[in-house]
């Protein structure tokens, strides 16, 4: 599996880790457990094995390819460029923020995209780890994701200020980026789209044998508008990079004592640009049950801009400039 990324494409990964160590060899090996991948990307371990002051080491990182074996999905990442998508966050986004002196603590970090190839962080290493795939998020899990989810979408937008008052006048992603828009949801001719709207009608068709007795249907199909309005690209309201694909497995968790202490995203391969709140009803209503958002939701809600706001009230204390804009940050409808 060596052939999946060549020896210099590992030499240019260790001398971003350290310029003093000299690649010997490197090796590929197939994730033992492909709970984290399989349908979009395939999953490998990579191993550097390398040289300090005549002393041999080892290192290790996290390695992704997309799909080849299944043409549908392949075709699918083409057309809605997620390769390119990861390969800017990892690449040039991540970056950018912490030159700005942007809290990136969410996501692990990249090494390197080429060739649809991407190798980040290994998060084992640092005892991170999945919930359990067939059950639902608990409270205590729902804080975590959303407090890795309110820091990631407070860095865009903190990135957009800076940058806007570097500039002098308003700066937006999409200037520079306009494939940041949401291909899924767009009038575009792709097959990702296509699937899409295939995939919509197909909720819409089993909801409504869950939900038209009850005479709930119309609650359902309100609530699902609401989400795919929220990509309107002339929305009113503040929007930042979002991340898309937010099911339980594009989370990771650490524990100390039973306890979970952090939670970190991966998988930014449906980046893309909107208003927050399509994120948060995407991640609420993909990883609870109907029982627990019932109890649950409002509280959710407020849990997420509680720590927007305590992410950016944060920065602003660091930074003089922010206390003059304190309407910066508008409330998003949900």
């Amino acid at each position: 599996m060596e052939n999946l990324i060549s020896e210099k494409q590992c030499r240019k990964i260790l001398a971003k880790v350290s310029p003093r160590f000299i690649l010997e060899s490197y090796e590929v090996k197939k994730l033992e457990q492909e709970s984290m991948g399989g349908l979009i990307g395939l999953h490998y371990k990579l191993y550097l094995q390398y040289k300090e002051n005549n002393k041999k080491e080892e290192i290790q990182f996290f390695l992704k390819t997309l799909n080849r074996r299944s043409t549908t999905m392949y075709r699918v990442s083409t057309d809605l460029r997620m390769f390119k998508k990861e390969s800017l966050f990892y690449m040039s986004f991540l970056p950018l923020f912490r030159d700005k002196g942007i809290d990136v603590s969410f996501a692990p970090r990249g090494y390197l995209c080429e060739n649809d190839c991407v190798v980040i962080e290994d998060l084992s290493l640092s005892k991170f780890k999945l919930y359990p795939k067939s059950e639902s998020l608990d409270l205590e899990h729902c804080y975590g994701c959303l407090t890795a989810l309110a820091k990631f979408h407070m860095s865009s937008i903190l990135y957009e200020i800076y940058t806007s008052e570097d500039l002098g006048t308003k700066y937006s992603f999409l200037d520079e980026h306009p494939d940041l828009k949401n291909l899924a949801f767009s009038q575009d001719d792709n097959y990702g789209a296509l699937l899409m709207e295939k995939a919509v009608l197909g909720i819409l068709d089993v909801a409504k044998l869950e939900f038209v007795e009850k005479g709930e249907f119309h609650d359902f199909e309100n609530k699902l508008n609401t989400i795919l309005s929220n990509q309107d690209e002339n929305s009113k309201f503040r929007k930042c990079l979002l991340h898309g694909d937010l099911w339980s497995n594009n989370f990771l968790h650490k524990y100390e004592k039973n306890k979970l202490v952090e939670s970190k995203l991966i998988d930014f391969q449906l980046l893309n640009y909107g208003p927050p709140s399509s994120d948060v009803l995407h991640f609420i209503y993909s990883n609870t049950r109907r029982k627990f958002r019932d109890e649950y939701f409002d509280t959710l809600l407020t849990y997420y801009y509680k720590k927007l706001k305590e992410f950016y009230m944060i920065r602003a204390y660091l930074s003089k400039k922010f206390f003059q804009k304190r309407n910066i940050l508008n409330p998003v409808k949900s």
